[in-house]
């Protein structure tokens, strides 16, 4: 009889001690998430701070450079500077026109060294390109600027940056090729809807490749992409 209960009390001990062992087990794991969940939380608002700082650092930068701009016309007076500017046509668009020396440059790759603007919007400084040193033209071709166009009609200022919709009456085999022939680089590619989207190279000249595109035996159709409305940031 007293063996069994030494058994039984043996039993009981050891159901206590494991019980005690996994609750301390459990305690230690809850204990180590929510050390881990802390330093997850610690971590996500280091990682803020440094996007808010760096945000900070952007917009102190962005007044810096402002500070010392000149803007020279509301945007009425700039569309009559691109009105009278505006004397070569885009090829294949009616009521598009480029704006001769006048250039767009994205307010992010703006720099302190052009102290006059045009004119500028959400997304753009307007400059010339004449005073400024800055060159691009369709004839010269400088991806680092984007070319401003004028729809003298609705009075609406757009954007090329030298990209070509060629809409294909068969696909292109050698693609190396056709991107030496036409000074162009294919930046994307959709076989099933015979549609390529290129963009001329730096010092080309965008009238010649779109009319030696626009003649090629494949081609069924091309466009020079005018961008007129930007997404707005979240």
């Amino acid at each position: 009889m007293k063996t069994k209960n030494i058994v039984i009390l043996l039993s009981i001990t050891a159901v206590i001690i494991i019980s005690i062992f996994i609750f301390l087990k459990k305690e230690k794991r809850e204990q180590q998430s929510q050390q881990n969940n802390m330093n997850a939380i610690q971590n996500e608002k280091k990682v803020e701070k440094e996007i808010i700082d760096k945000e900070k650092h952007k917009v102190q930068e962005f007044k810096q450079k402002k500070s010392n701009l000149k803007i020279l016309y509301e945007e009425k007076g700039f569309k009559n500077v691109l009105m009278n500017a505006s004397q070569q046509k885009v090829p294949s668009e009616s009521q598009w026109y480029f704006a001769e020396n006048i250039l767009a440059i994205d307010k992010n790759h703006f720099n302190n060294l052009m102290k006059e603007v045009l004119w500028e919007d959400e997304n753009f400084y307007y400059v010339s390109s004449k005073s400024d040193k800055i060159h691009n033209s369709p004839e010269h071709f400088n991806p680092n600027y984007s070319l401003v166009v004028y729809d003298k009609n609705t009075l609406t200022v757009g954007v090329i940056n030298g990209y070509f919709i060629i809409v294909l009456n068969d696909n292109i085999t050698d693609k190396k090729r056709f991107e030496n022939q036409y000074d162009i680089q294919i930046i994307s590619s959709y076989p099933k809807d015979r549609i390529l989207v290129a963009r001329a190279v730096k010092n080309s000249n965008i009238m010649n490749t779109f009319k030696n595109l626009k003649a090629h035996l494949k081609v069924k159709n091309i466009n020079i992409e005018i961008i007129t409305q930007f997404p707005k940031a979240e």
